[in-house]
């Protein structure tokens, strides 16, 4: 599967642009009985072998609608993810792989400065760098997303400086690992007086840690709306001076009904020239009404009516667009950009300075290596002892078809028979020379 990648402010596959056509893919635990509502707690991994019949039923529900990309989160870096990858691969399907979800962050109402420090821990990046490890050799894999969603009020937006100094130490990690350096970008979530400073945050400094790309959740569009009720030619217009490459982390709002006017919008050149398409919330429905698909106890899928239709529709007609009906304005450059940072003022209180960890990327790095080769060993020893057991079982399987006591008996007369007549023939042969 060709790989994707960031070049100036957009998305390129080999030398086509490449437009996000996505969807979040939140599977969730059953709800505990004694719980009013799901915790985010409650998404689980969706990517794990266990979760494999799924993917095999979700796949051509995701086709049938016309989209390519997967937004997954809660990454388990304990399990392997290789197999629902490679099945997502033979589907072309890409996946935008969420890390840091883990990450704390004080109540919205905390002191402004407080030491950010205290939340970029080994323990949150341990789990990062494992799944970055663990998935970055994947050509479908689109991007790793530090999850920047605790940055909720303006009170704690000094956490985008452990977010930024995620980014930094997973670029970092990649480039030790000398293979494919894919896109880290950063997640944001749709706050609107923070939106702007978070994405000239994010997207201003040197190329080693500012976001290779910025996502943000929007729901302002609600049926009946188009580009200017919906504010979305404000977003563009305020966008279009940072020339990162940007789309929607999550879309789709459930205030009115939804007919999904939002997707023709979106894949049209009065956002293409800005926005990189984005991902729908949610494919599976848990309680808030925002799923295009009920997973019944029985493990069959219903289509929410008439959601599902209208959703399938309004991809089919921007899929059957021409790319110059599509793509906007010309692709700005991104790589000599350096920004400014927005003035550690008023409501905004995150600076330049960024915190490191106790441990250094490279001892991290040196850390996984080891904990691989340990595995591999792991795992030789295992086929060892299995062609062993193979060995052993082949063999009991011989002396049992060769030697069981009714064959054993069969050889021990022929072999008794044989004795006779070769005594026997003795007799004759001492008769005749006498």
């Amino acid at each position: 599967m060709e790989p994707v990648y960031a070049k100036g402010n957009v998305f390129f596959r080999g030398n086509d642009r490449f437009l996000i056509k996505g969807i979040s893919y939140f599977p969730r635990a059953p709800r505990d009985p004694t719980a009013s509502h799901y915790t985010q707690d409650s998404v689980i991994d969706a990517l794990t072998d266990d979760r494999i019949p799924d993917l095999e039923r979700d796949i051509p529900i995701l086709k049938q609608l016309g989209l390519k990309t997967i937004q997954v989160t809660a990454l388990d870096p304990t399990k392997s993810h290789h197999k629902a990858m490679t099945l997502l691969a033979e589907a072309g399907i890409y996946v935008l792989a969420e890390v840091c979800n883990k990450m704390k962050a004080p109540e919205r109402n905390a002191d402004p400065n407080f030491d950010p420090s205290r939340y970029y821990t080994l323990s949150l990046m341990r789990r990062a760098f494992r799944i970055v490890d663990q998935l970055s050799d994947h050509s479908n894999l689109l991007g790793f997303t530090v999850d920047a969603k605790v940055i909720r009020s303006r009170s704690v937006t000094k956490m985008a400086e452990v977010c930024r100094a995620a980014v930094r130490d997973i670029k970092t990690l990649l480039r030790l690992r000398q293979g494919r350096v894919q896109p880290v970008g950063v997640h944001v979530s749709d706050i609107m007086d923070l939106r702007t400073p978070m994405l000239q945050y994010f997207a201003a400094g040197p190329i080693s840690e500012r976001a290779d790309y910025f996502a943000h959740d929007c729901y302002s569009w609600a049926s009946p709306s188009d580009f200017r009720i919906s504010g979305w030619s404000n977003m563009v217009q305020a966008f279009t001076p940072y020339p990162v490459p940007t789309f929607l982390a999550a879309y789709g709002t459930n205030i009115n009904e939804r007919t999904w006017g939002e997707v023709e919008c979106l894949y049209s050149p009065d956002m293409t020239g800005v926005f990189s398409g984005g991902c729908i919330y949610t494919y599976f429905e848990y309680g808030n009404w925002y799923g295009i698909v009920t997973v019944k106890e029985d493990g069959e899928v219903e289509f929410k009516q008439p959601e599902f239709w209208r959703l399938k529709e309004k991809f089919g007609v921007v899929n059957a667009r021409a790319v110059k009906e599509v793509h906007g304005k010309e692709v700005k450059g991104y790589e000599g950009w350096t920004g400014t940072f927005p003035a550690v003022q008023g409501g905004w209180h995150a600076g330049a300075n960024l915190p490191d960890l106790p441990a250094t990327v490279e001892a991290m790095f040196e850390e996984i290596e080891k904990e691989k080769a340990e595995f591999r060993a792991e795992e030789a020893c295992e086929r060892m002892r299995g062609m062993h057991l193979a060995t052993d079982a082949a063999s009991q399987r011989v002396a049992e078809e060769h030697f069981d006591d009714d064959e054993i008996q069969r050889q021990q007369e022929s072999a008794r028979q044989t004795l006779l007549d070769l005594a026997a023939q003795r007799d004759v042969d001492h008769k005749s020379a006498e």
